[in-house]
């Protein structure tokens, strides 16, 4: 399981630095990044603080992220042949997995607000009311991967 979240991760990479270049591409000089009750952008950021601070961000959460997952992998290797076997290796290699899979559930957040950023400073007639569903959608995902948390750590409690 462990290869197929890498990969997913790695997609979710590239996923959001290809709609996030879509995106920067097409926004005005200066970005709109939220609304008035009317739905007119009333607070503006240049194109460039937009796109840098969006790649810092997404940049650095995604090192946190990566490294605290690996600070954890690397400490389930660390224990001996001997307790490869026991119910605290499984629960470090699973809480790892669980890590990257937050990593790409977040990705996929960084995505969405990008890509309805995109549409809302677009100069078509896009509403962008069609798309809010998928703006609740991930954090709601990311909800269920609290509590898939949850199953781990009960499944390493009863081991114990």
């Amino acid at each position: 399981m462990g290869k197929i979240v890498n990969m997913l991760w790695v997609i979710s990479l590239i996923a959001f630095l290809g709609a996030f270049l879509v995106v920067y591409a097409y926004l005005p000089g200066e970005v709109a990044i939220n609304s008035d009750a009317g739905g007119r952008g009333n607070q503006f950021v240049s194109k460039e603080m937009f796109f840098y601070g969006g790649i810092g961000f997404f940049m650095l959460t995604n090192i946190v992220l990566y490294l605290f997952s690996r600070l954890i992998h690397m400490e389930a290797s660390r224990m001996n042949s001997n307790n490869r076997g026991s119910g605290l290796f499984h629960f470090r290699n699973r809480l790892a997995v669980w890590i990257k899979g937050l990593t790409i559930l977040i990705n996929l957040f960084f995505i969405t607000i990008s890509l309805f950023i995109g549409i809302f400073n677009s100069t078509d007639n896009v509403g962008t009311m069609d798309y809010v569903l998928l703006i609740y959608l991930i954090p709601v995902l990311i909800v269920g991967w609290l509590i898939y948390l949850g199953v781990i750590i009960s499944g390493a409690v009863k081991r114990t």
